[in-house]
């Protein structure tokens, strides 16, 4: 839901702050292990995110699903007003149907 807080944050000096309206943007049709483009509507997350690598999980169990995809990799650009270059990190998507 727009506008709404989920579970995207950032912890500056001790405490999370939430974002709102995340967006994750590949930057080219190459597939989820081409560069992404990472912001929130406030502006305080500005990040280009460059994968190095990846690992997947994907099990049907019946009635029972799990989707997970990490990408790890590194970001630069610029994180609540403060600026970021080559810092590790990952990135990922779960879906679970139980």
């Amino acid at each position: 839901m727009r506008g709404e807080a989920d579970e995207s944050c950032i912890w500056v000096a001790g405490s999370c702050e939430p974002l709102t309206d995340v967006s994750f943007r590949r930057l080219s049709a190459g597939g989820p292990r081409s560069p992404w483009h990472v912001t929130s509507a406030d502006g305080r997350l500005d990040l280009a995110f460059e994968p190095e690598g990846s690992k997947s999980v994907k099990h049907q169990l019946g009635l029972f699903a799990i989707d997970y995809f990490q990408l790890f990799g590194s970001y630069r650009g610029t994180l609540a007003g403060r600026p970021l270059d080559s810092v590790h990190g990952v990135c990922e998507s779960f879906r679970a149907r139980l």
